[in-house]
């Protein structure tokens, strides 16, 4: 709601004021900030429409098996059954499957969402039945929507 986009920007200008840097490092939906809110924090904090965990590989202690997500441990790979290119593709394809499933009602028909500028906040926060959903279509190798 824009309620909680405004506790978000009014926290980060305190936090300016003091000389802080803030940096947000998860994805947070467009439809949260006005205009000049997105820009600013857009400028100053990092702040990203669409998840950037497709860009990175999280190698687990076991040094085996990798995930896709920090947050996202049930689709492991192991690091020795597959290229580093397949796996990498494989992720690639989840995270597309994963946020073309818009869980918010109010993103079935927005633009940023439609057009996958916007994937409505962290990717790795989505309900477990949604990734479980993302991970079965990946593995069946099939794109699909809401």
């Amino acid at each position: 709601s824009r309620e909680l986009g405004n506790r978000i920007f009014k926290l980060v200008q305190i936090f300016h004021r003091q000389k802080k840097t803030v940096k947000i490092s998860r994805a947070i939906p467009v439809c949260l900030f006005n205009a000049r809110q997105f820009r600013y924090l857009r400028k100053n904090c990092f702040l990203r429409m669409a998840c950037f965990s497709g860009k990175n590989l999280v190698i687990n202690p076991d040094g085996k098996t990798l995930f896709p997500c920090v947050n996202i441990s049930m689709f492991a790979v192991d690091l020795f059954g597959e290229s580093l290119e397949a796996i990498e593709a494989k992720y690639d394809f989840f995270f597309k499957c994963l946020g073309d499933i818009r869980v918010f009602p109010m993103c079935r028909n927005c633009e940023y969402a439609v057009d996958g500028r916007c994937q409505a906040g962290c990717l790795g926060m989505r309900p477990e039945s949604v990734i479980n959903r993302a991970i079965k279509a990946c593995l069946n190798n099939k794109k699909f929507g809401n």
